[in-house]
């Protein structure tokens, strides 16, 4: 056993001893005559696995600045949402903007050319950025001719409901078209709104929600619908309502690839579109790591070939949601294909410029309406806290009033304001404390909001502003102690 061990030892020292004898050629021993492939750099300190991690090692840029600050041009941007509250099953897609970026490493402009067009979106006119990660308040660059699109890496679903607040901004009313295993327009009432108003915010209710607040087309269209619905015949009216039409996942076995794209471009022709992909409009056994998981969906390539057809089209925003990594196989198959799916969502937008109709209008005033809004002269009569609880949507012959900072809106005939609307909970109060902190609970609608923060009151303060350019002030709101005399 002793001759056994002094053995190993010293074949072992003689490894470590031989290894340390081994040396690397240093860079400058490429000769003249070694060929470097393409414009790779032979500088192995540039390796794609080292240094900070962006979608397709596309530079950082600091894209989510103040207003007044100066910020680097760019065309199109990558912005990761680390959100995942409004989930109705597995957690996770907080992880997802890393996983997507993680997935995309070795994607980049130097090997980026496609065997299938010879393409190489990354070298091509328009400048694409990683802006990192945003708290989901979308900050534009401040181009003074141009409007920049966003690819947003999700996160869950419902932070698309923000991805289309702003690009309402900027371009209006786009149409959707909605990759995913679920409608996604139910009603809050009938997911998470009978929980609470806050509830009803969710990954299954923000395309409801989107349509409610003008924010979509009635040429928007579902494709690789396959999961049950909560309701045989309501969700599906409601469905219509919202403005879909849908594209079931065994559709393609009938329409094939072709079919499939002629028919999404047919429902959105004519019109800028919004593209939201939720990972698990995938099989999960191409997409395991995702929430809300269906057997029977597409597989990659049928996915990345329908979006590749699509091109011509107007897509404005794009979002790949609902990457839950915590979730994935060995392989990292989800990451993998979501980083691809960016990929196809980028190619689209470079290949097709889109003029945003800001750029032929004057600059608009911050928070203006689209339509111009006649209001009257503010009024200053003191409103007591007891009418102002009466005037909440639900009692007859009385107005329907929001107070902000002192000041009373009238804001009667607002149906996001009615009762059984997710903004019904501010009617009758003074939420001050919740719009600051873009609260829907209940017991956050006070009038007290000496404990935000520096961003929080300003939010609360562009609430004000918002309010102002759209709704009467009819009065202004006693105190707590006015209102006890």
């Amino acid at each position: 056993m002793l001759n056994t061990l002094s053995l190993t030892a010293s074949i072992a020292a003689f490894a470590i001893a031989d290894a340390r004898d081994i040396s690397f050629p240093s860079l400058s021993g490429f000769t003249s005559d070694q060929a470097v492939m393409g414009i790779i750099s032979p500088d192995i300190t540039q390796a794609k696995f080292g240094g900070l991690t962006t979608y397709a090692n596309l530079p950082y840029v600091h894209c989510l600045a103040q207003d007044g600050e100066e910020v680097e041009k760019f065309d199109i941007a990558i912005l990761g949402a680390p959100f995942d509250t409004g989930v109705t099953a597995r957690p996770g897609a907080r992880f997802g903007p890393s996983g997507i970026r993680r997935g995309s490493q070795r994607i980049e402009a130097g090997a980026g050319w496609s065997i299938y067009t010879g393409q190489n979106i990354f070298v091509d006119w328009a400048k694409i950025v990683d802006c990192g990660d945003a708290p989901l308040t979308f900050l534009t660059n401040s181009g003074d001719f141009t409007v920049p699109r966003i690819v947003t890496l999700g996160g869950d679903h419902t932070t698309t409901l923000s991805a289309l607040r702003s690009t309402n901004e900027h371009w209006g009313p786009v149409s959707v078209i909605h990759f995913d295993s679920h409608i996604d327009t139910w009603d809050p009432k009938v997911l998470g709104g009978g929980i609470s108003h806050y509830a009803g915010v969710n990954h299954g209710t923000f395309l409801h929600i989107a349509h409610e607040e003008g924010l979509i087309r009635n040429t928007s269209i579902h494709a690789g619908i396959r999961a049950p619905v909560t309701r045989p015949k309501g969700d599906v009216r409601n469905d219509v309502r919202c403005g879909f039409e849908m594209i079931r996942a065994r559709d393609l076995d009938r329409l094939g690839v072709a079919g499939v794209v002629e028919a999404l471009k047919k429902r959105v022709a004519g019109t800028k579109v919004y593209i939201s992909v939720d990972i698990d409009v995938l099989d999960p056994a191409f997409a395991p790591a995702t929430g809300t998981a269906e057997v029977g969906g597409w597989t990659t390539r049928e996915l990345l070939s329908i979006l590749d057809g699509l091109e011509g089209l107007q897509v404005v925003g794009a979002d790949v949601v609902e990457v839950a990594p915590i979730y994935d196989n060995p392989g990292e198959t989800t990451v993998l294909a979501a980083a691809e799916v960016v990929r196809s969502l980028l190619t689209l937008m470079v290949n097709k410029p889109v003029q945003a109709e800001v750029t032929e209008q004057p600059k608009k005033e911050r928070f203006a309406p689209k339509e111009p809004v006649t209001l009257n002269q503010p009024k200053d009569d003191p409103i007591s806290r007891e009418h102002l609880a009466k005037c909440d949507g639900t009692n007859e012959g009385y107005p329907t009033l929001v107070a902000i900072k002192g000041d009373v809106f009238d804001v009667t005939g607002k149906e996001t304001y009615a009762p059984g609307k997710g903004y019904h909970v501010f009617a009758g109060k003074e939420p001050n404390r919740a719009l600051g902190m873009s609260s829907l609970k209940p017991e956050d609608c006070v009038s007290d909001f000496s404990t935000l923060s520096e961003t929080e009151t300003k939010t609360l303060n562009d609430w004000h502003t918002f309010f102002s350019k759209r709704y009467n002030i009819v009065g202004r709101l006693q105190s707590e102690a006015e209102s006890r005399i």
